[in-house]
């Protein structure tokens, strides 16, 4: 694969993400994929293959915003190097209570034979589970 096959999967999956496109989402993802937030909050973990990564992380996630309202992610910029792709984006969406949520995400891919295999996603997790319903 190329830097630019790499970059193209990842930007791929981010416009999957501002799409709600899951079956996209999850098409892009290997399916053992490795889906990590640091942080200590309720998302925050060490995500292993689809069911995981769509249990523990992108439900839970995905519950506390409005499934009507937007959910935008605004890419301010992708940096490519063989298999590793990174960017830095804003989320802006709005909670499920109508209060608008903005955070910014630093997040690292590496792409290997046409699909993500592991996701290292650093934002505001604190922020986040302030925001939303997710407690501690």
């Amino acid at each position: 694969m190329t830097t630019q096959d790499s970059r193209d999967i990842v930007e791929q999956y981010v416009a999957a993400l501002s799409a709600k496109d899951v079956t996209r989402i999850f098409a892009l993802l290997n399916p053992q994929a490795v889906y990590v937030v640091p942080g200590d909050s309720p998302l925050s973990g060490r995500h292993v293959g689809h069911q995981d990564i769509a249990t523990n992380f992108l439900l839970p996630m995905s519950q506390q915003f409005d499934p009507d309202a937007a959910y935008d992610v605004e890419t301010l910029a992708v940096i490519s190097e063989g298999a590793r792709t990174v960017v830095q984006c804003v989320t802006t969406a709005t909670v499920a209570d109508g209060t608008p949520y903005r955070n910014e995400i630093v997040a690292i891919f590496t792409v290997e034979n046409d699909s993500i295999v592991s996701i290292e996603e650093y934002f505001d997790t604190q922020e986040f589970a302030k925001l939303t319903a997710v407690s501690s």
